[in-house]
């Protein structure tokens, strides 16, 4: 009887590169009213008495916008390595 064995042994490494890229967008928006109000009043004497009241309103509107860009880049790699071991016995 004769018996033969036979190792193989197998190494295999693999190296993958990723590459991401996140990009985000933040668009701000800041509205401001300003309000103004001017009252004036006139008072006019002649026998009798006349008062006049004038109210202006001044509504003034600001808007500003801002705008944020953010770019997140990361590389992954990753490295596998896989061995495999034969054993053929005859």
């Amino acid at each position: 009887i004769y018996t033969y064995t036979y190792i193989y042994t197998y190494t295999y490494i693999y190296m993958y590169t990723y590459t991401y890229v996140y990009t985000y967008i933040y668009i701000y928006t800041y509205t401001f009213t300003y309000t103004y109000i001017y009252t004036y009043i006139y008072t006019y004497t002649f026998t009798y008495v006349y008062t006049y009241t004038y109210t202006y309103v001044y509504t003034y509107i600001y808007t500003y916008t801002y705008t944020y860009i953010f770019i997140y880049t990361n590389n992954f790699t990753y490295t596998y390595i896989y061995t495999c071991t034969y054993v053929y016995t005859y």
